[in-house]
């Protein structure tokens, strides 16, 4: 397994790839998708900065300043899009080493980024807390793939009403070692392995004799949501898998996991292939980051009912497993709002072109490259 600090390092070199106009800093990447246990309240926060940042010529044109730009958050794959935004928005300002960062009203400081960046967010609250952070009004807009049907439930009994604006797609994958010879599964198969224990072996895919360990993610998870929107459709994963050690936090960990390709039981003869699920983009900045240190990440995405998942098919939508991705704002929001403004921004060309940078796919071709 790679140590930490390498892992770190290279997230870190792929996020500077993704988005060259700014030096960007990632979380820690073990950390799981968990959501908060606070009770939501329905009226919203007013926390200021206290501190002026650069506004760029953008936010001139658009009405942001930094005194109203949004608080901003969402989902671990959506990172580096929140921090696009806040680099288009604000130039890098000369800092002193004694620069403290950027004031909030309740004391707090966020400290100044390399690149003079001030203030830049370097961690995501993660989908189902920046949901609840949205209902109750601690931020103004969140970056998040489709709710689950706990987080909707969540937003009516709090009274809140939660609006989507589509600013670009995603692809659900099932993940296996690059060693394993199977290359393709069907959506019934899966509902077979994960909810049914019906297929347990990699022989029943067309693959050598060998047990399928199936990996899901906690059910709070972003990815696991989709896993049952898309997939699962009412069913359970069985009890079993949805617990450690089978339950992974993390989207990192269950990519990596798929490294240890082969688990040896009982029987040393007996070969044992993990099977995990992601997303299209993340996967590919995974791959990335270990290639950046020459260490390329053995692991492949299985076909899906006879189509590979690729940034083609998932733009056209001939592989199924495909999911929105959402700019949330609550339905109050002020239709001036800057939330609102950035909102449009994001779903114009030049917005679209930064959500490509940010490695995810876009709702229609834009100039520009996107991440290799």
């Amino acid at each position: 397994m790679q140590d930490k600090t390498i892992v770190l390092a290279m997230m870190v070199l792929m996020m500077i790839v993704l988005l060259p106009a700014c030096t960007l800093t990632t979380e820690s990447p073990d950390v799981t998708d968990t959501a908060s246990t606070t009770d939501l309240p329905t009226t919203r926060v007013t926390t200021k900065r206290a501190v002026p940042l650069a506004p760029s010529e953008l936010a001139t044109a658009i009405g942001i300043t930094s005194e109203n730009y949004p608080f901003i958050d969402g989902s671990t794959s959506t990172l580096p899009l929140v921090q696009g935004i806040y680099c288009n928005m604000f130039n890098p300002i000369a800092m002193e080493s004694s620069d403290e960062g950027v004031l909030f009203d309740d004391d707090t400081r966020m400290p100044p980024r390399d690149g003079g960046y001030l203030g830049m967010p370097t961690e995501a609250a993660k989908t189902v807390a920046s949901y609840e952070k949205l209902i109750a009004g601690k931020v103004d807009l969140i970056i998040v793939p489709d709710p689950s049907d706990d987080v909707k439930q969540q937003a009516i009994a709090a009274g809140v009403e939660l609006e989507y604006i589509p600013i670009g797609m995603e692809g659900l994958v099932f993940i296996t070692s690059g060693k394993n010879p199977v290359d393709s599964v069907t959506v019934e198969q899966i509902v077979n392995i994960y909810s049914d224990g019906t297929i347990t072996n990699w022989a029943d895919l067309g693959g050598k004799s060998g047990r399928i360990i199936p990996l899901s993610r906690n059910r709070d998870s972003g990815s696991h949501a989709q896993m049952e929107n898309l997939v699962l459709r009412g069913k359970a994963v069985r009890p079993e898998i949805a617990q450690e050690p089978f339950m992974v936090g993390g989207m990192i960990r269950i990519i990596e996991m798929m490294e240890d390709h082969v688990i040896r039981m009982n029987d040393p003869r007996e070969n044992i292939y993990a099977l995990g699920y992601s997303v299209f983009y993340y996967v590919q900045r995974m791959q990335i980051w270990h290639r950046v240190g020459n260490k390329p990440l053995d692991i492949k995405m299985l076909a899906v009912d006879g189509v590979t998942p690729t940034a083609e098919t998932i733009a056209s939508k001939e592989y199924k497993l495909v999911m929105g991705y959402f700019a949330v704002i609550r339905k109050d929001e002020p239709a001036d709002s800057p939330a609102r403004k950035i909102v449009g921004w994001l779903i114009s060309h030049d917005g679209q072109r930064v959500v490509m940078e940010a490695g995810l796919g876009v709702l229609k071709p834009v100039a520009g490259k996107p991440p290799r």
